[in-house]
This record gives C-alpha cells, sequence and structure tokens, in this order.
C-alpha cells in the first residue's frame, strides 16, 4: 500500500480548468479549414465570439453512412474494425487507468502486446479474410490511415489501393 501512496502524486493530473476549455487553446475557424485540412469534412462548433468549442473531422464511414451508403449495422461493423485495428496497432484510445494497478514481480515488456491487442488482431484477420483480397486492401489503407492521424481525404487513399489482383503474366508476355 506504501508504494501505490507513494506513485498516487505522480498519476495525478494537475488541476487546471483553463487546459478543459477547448476556447482557450488559441485554434481558429481558418486553423480548422485550411490546407489540408480543407480536403476533409470537419464539423465544427463555435460559441458567440466564434471560438473553437469542438472540432470533429467526419472519416469515411461516417460520409458513407450519412450519404446514406451504409446500413446502420455496416456503419457498426465498421466502427469495431477501425476500433479493433487501432487495438491490434497498440494506439491509445486515452490516458492508462491506475484504479486496478496490479501489483506484482514486475510490469513485463513495456512494448510486449497486450491480450486486447493479441484478441483484436485476430478479430481483424478474420474480417480482413472474408471481405476477399480487394476490399480488404481498401479497408486496410482507409484505417490504417485513420489511425495513424494522416489528413487526407479518403478518396486520395483508396485510389492509391491496388484493387485488381494479377493473375499470371501481363498481356504483352502472352
Amino acid at each position: 500500500m506504501a508504494i501505490l501512496e507513494r506513485r498516487a502524486p505522480a498519476r495525478e493530473l494537475p488541476h487546471n480548468p483553463q487546459a478543459r476549455n477547448p476556447a482557450t487553446w488559441g485554434v481558429s475557424v481558418a486553423d480548422l479549414t485550411a490546407a489540408p485540412m480543407a480536403a476533409t469534412n470537419v464539423d465544427i462548433t463555435v460559441n458567440d465570439r466564434n471560438e473553437v468549442l469542438a472540432a470533429r473531422r467526419s472519416d469515411p464511414y461516417d460520409l458513407l453512412y450519412n450519404a446514406g451508403g451504409l446500413s446502420d449495422e455496416q456503419h457498426r461493423a465498421s466502427r469495431r474494425l477501425f476500433r479493433d485495428m487501432a487495438t491490434a496497432a497498440g494506439a491509445n484510445d486515452g490516458p492508462p487507468s491506475f484504479s486496478m494497478e496490479r501489483i506484482d514481480a514486475g510490469r513485463g515488456d513495456p512494448g510486449a502486446p497486450t491480450q486486447a491487442a493479441i484478441d483484436a488482431s485476430k478479430r481483424v484477420k478474420l474480417v480482413l479474410e472474408a471481405t476477399g483480397p480487394a476490399p480488404a486492401r481498401v479497408l486496410k489503407a482507409l484505417n490504417e490511415s485513420m489511425i495513424a492521424g494522416e489528413i487526407r481525404p479518403w478518396r486520395a487513399i483508396v485510389q492509391l489501393v491496388p484493387t485488381v489482383i494479377p493473375v499470371g503474366p501481363p498481356v504483352s508476355e502472352r
């Protein structure tokens, strides 16, 4: 118990109400609509002084869903696939939770994959195998660019993905 009490101050976040107020961050509407953000859809919420309170960049799945190209279940499935790919890649959704800290002889290798990442990787593999090679490449490219935080229009990403699988030698060699 003494170890937990000694480490507690290091885990506490500093109390700073200003840091939690997006209007104080100095981000303007112009910043969010300039290139390369201009090529993506950004939903911006501002206050009466035109200070940005929230901004959310639409992803390809939201755009397809809003256009009627995905059903509710397909949209939820795309979200699950994205979360699983992010988990398998080791992306973290938020700050670590120390409420369930386990005390044992050691923490192990911090770079080792977690069980959640291993399980997510297995689910991703099953889904991508079930979709077929060409759709799997498109899904991987879209999700990997979002996980990496790239700001590119989804059409530009999809255009770079080869969707045709060559079979045999090119026609010119036959």
